[in-house]
């Protein structure tokens, strides 16, 4: 194994990969770790790559990056320098470069990020965890109250 490219966080279940781990075997054994890290872009601030090689993201799921959103490439700066081994990040970087992007993309990128200006990201946090939590009171007050079953049992 030469490159791991894994989430650092689990879409479904909202787990963390141990990515300090996960490093520490990586380096051992000379082997490069990309991240994807949409799932955690607008969630968790800031977000530590904890030395990850790359790291791959888009802003379409919680920064709102609309129908057509912008995606990106972090390369660590241990790897950009100007010996060859630079090059060939660039070169595999490029393929994917957007060039100029279109002005309706970042309108919505634009958009979001003042709201997220405004209202720090612990606080969206809280919010999201108090509607999941009144969200389950409701269900088990259903479920209680027989107008609701559960089908599939956990």
């Amino acid at each position: 194994v030469g490159v791991v490219l894994a989430p650092l966080m689990h879409p479904i279940t909202g787990a963390m990969l141990n990515i300090e781990k996960l490093m520490e075997v990586a380096t051992a054994n000379d082997i490069l770790v990309g991240l994807e890290v949409s799932d955690i872009i607008g969630r968790i601030h800031p977000v530590n790559l904890c030395g990850a090689d790359f790291a791959i993201f888009s802003t379409d799921r919680f920064i709102n990056g609309g129908p057509d959103p912008i995606v990106g490439t972090y390369v660590n700066s241990r790897h950009v320098s100007a010996d060859d081994a630079s090059v060939a990040w660039d070169t595999a970087i490029k393929k994917y470069d957007e060039g100029v992007l279109p002005v309706r993309r970042l309108v919505f990128l634009s958009e979001s990020m003042k709201m997220f200006d405004a209202v720090p990201v612990e606080a969206l946090g809280d919010k999201s965890l108090a509607l999941n939590q009144y969200l389950a009171y409701l269900l088990e007050e259903e479920v209680a109250s027989g107008r609701i079953f559960v089908a599939c049992p956990p």
